[in-house]
């Protein structure tokens, strides 16, 4: 199991790069329906195959990720523990504090978390105005000023 050790570390690297960049464009793209009615992509690819390629990639993720805990086990307990067999490590307590405060910040909504997170939802609201602007424009002329109302009252324009 030791030969794959290289094979693991880089699976894992790329794995990371991918769900990371599907990451970021399932976070700024349209939720479904609306990337289905406006028929959008980016960098080739549907929204639902951009979903399916960040959920695939999370997978093998853990799964490489297990396997290099399995394969590098020795290592990674000596990140845990201290000089000291009994004592833990200083970068352990600073690796776990920090992934708290990431935690506890995300489910109260702290600043920054709550910028970012409102900014996916503004992302995700522009499309759905664009969609909105498009079947507008579909409307017989008469009916179009009346929708447009409608829009700015509801904060969508």
């Amino acid at each position: 199991m030791k030969r794959f050790r290289k094979t693991i570390t880089l699976l894992l690297l790329y794995c990371l790069v991918i769900t990371s960049i599907s990451g970021v464009i399932v976070y700024i793209g349209p939720i479904d329906r609306v990337a289905s009615n406006l028929q959008w992509s980016m960098l080739w690819l549907t929204k639902p195959q951009w979903d399916d390629v960040h959920t695939l990639f999370g997978f093998v993720l853990i799964l490489a990720g297990i396997a290099h805990l399995v394969l590098n086990g020795r290592t990674m307990f000596s990140y845990v523990r201290g000089k000291l067999s009994l004592s833990i490590s200083q970068h352990f307590i600073t690796a776990t504090l920090i992934t708290g405060l990431l935690m506890v910040a995300t489910l109260y909504q702290w600043l920054p978390v709550n910028s970012i997170l409102d900014f996916g939802e503004q992302q995700r609201r522009s499309w759905a105005r664009e969609m909105m602007l498009q079947r507008i424009e579909q409307l017989p002329p008469q009916m179009r000023e009346a929708a447009r109302q409608q829009l700015r009252q509801a904060g969508m324009r």
